[in-house]
């Protein structure tokens, strides 16, 4: 059975050009002049071999919580401080929380340090953006890009400004179950280059005890009849789940406050296939969905690509685009859309959510929620 071009259709939401874009980007961190110590001394860590043969493993279980226990390899000569446990709620409130602390011996005037942090969870968010968003959050300067060390982890090197004194900064930030785990390296910014090495590696060799992959919240399972089966955080909301025509459901889930106040959307719609319907059909409705019930106008095309999803689905197609409001003074947003397809319905879901330099968390967390959805998707 031949299919139709999937990527024109849905570019035919707006004079596009059917190619994903892709971006580049430099390490502006990587060429910049440090000054010199003020001070002789040896670095003798320089290298992968001679992390290895210089560092030591130290042990550590926070408050004695298992969820907390950890192993990281440092300089035999760095000591660990301690640390008093904070308070139960503290945790659960929106900023990290200490939990170990490491210091080097004094370099001259100056000393390197080693924290650990970690903070509870609400709701899902990538690592990646969870660290993104401390970064703007904290006004640091984002030395390169933010790296993927693992599934639920990722690097980054910053510089952060404090009384006049620049202090470099390598931190990862790996998220456990409903908590993140950060673990920062700083050093003034004038041994950047000295110590670069064993700052990376120290980060990186830390390892949790217990490795915990739950989603961040509890998953609810929704079925669309027979046509779909999916799972969502529970802190999303179901609403108008339309059963009326078995051969064309739709339903859609809510990020929203107590007061009813929408930060994201995400809608879902089941087409059978027959002799009736086409895909170039469906999207005709789509778009007049956009334009006359949203009120929104295509904008721009961000990205295009095909979905690595479940093996029932006989093609795929997940675009990005930017979106307008007919109204004045309203913010623009974005829009995520998958069509999704096999033998027996077409599946079309989009989320509808803030551009991420509107409201960088509630982006982060309406599209991690989404591709999670699309990613449970049977």
């Amino acid at each position: 059975m031949k299919y139709p071009n999937v990527c024109a259709l849905i570019f035919s939401l707006a004079i596009l050009v059917c190619m994903p874009q892709t971006a580049t980007s430099s390490l502006p961190g990587s060429n910049q002049n440090t000054a010199a110590a003020p001070f002789t001394q040896d670095f003798p860590i320089q290298d992968e071999a001679s992390f290895k043969a210089n560092t030591t493993l130290f042990h550590q279980a926070p408050f004695k919580n298992p969820k907390y226990e950890f192993d990281i390899m440092l300089p035999k000569d760095w000591t660990s401080e301690s640390i008093a446990k904070p308070a139960d709620q503290s945790l659960k409130q929106d900023i990290p929380e200490m939990i170990a602390r490491f210091k080097s011996p004094m370099i001259g005037t100056a000393q390197a340090l080693i924290t650990v942090q970690v903070q509870h969870l609400r709701y899902e968010i990538s690592a990646e953006n969870w660290l993104r968003n401390y970064v703007i959050t904290n006004g640091y300067s984002l030395q390169e890009k933010v790296t993927a060390l693992g599934n639920k982890k990722v690097g980054m090197a910053y510089v952060s400004v404090f009384e006049a004194k620049s202090t470099y900064g390598y931190t990862t930030a790996q998220i456990n179950g409903d908590t993140v785990i950060m673990v920062t390296f700083e050093i003034p910014l004038y041994l950047k280059e000295q110590m670069a090495v064993l700052q990376k590696y120290a980060v990186e060799s830390f390892r949790l005890t217990l490795v915990n992959d739950n989603p961040v919240e509890k998953q609810k399972e929704y079925n669309l009849s027979d046509a779909l089966k999916f799972t969502y955080p529970e802190s999303w909301v179901v609403h108008y789940p339309d059963f009326k025509d078995l051969n064309n459901m739709s339903v859609q889930l809510h990020n929203e406050t107590s007061a009813r106040k929408i930060y994201g959307l995400i809608r879902f719609m089941a087409i059978h296939r027959n002799r009736q319907t086409s895909l170039a059909q469906e999207m005709t409705r789509i778009r007049k969905y956009f334009d006359e019930f949203l009120g929104l106008e295509v904008a721009g095309l961000v990205s295009s690509e095909t979905p690595s999803l479940h093996n029932r689905f006989m093609f795929s197609r997940y675009e990005v685009y930017q979106v307008e409001a007919k109204k004045k003074n309203v913010s623009k947003q974005e829009i995520r859309l998958a069509v999704l397809g096999d033998q027996d319905w077409y599946i079309i879901v989009f989320l509808l959510t803030p551009r991420e330099t509107d409201n960088m968390y509630v982006w982060a967390r309406n599209t991690r929620t989404f591709d999670m959805i699309l990613q449970s998707m049977k």
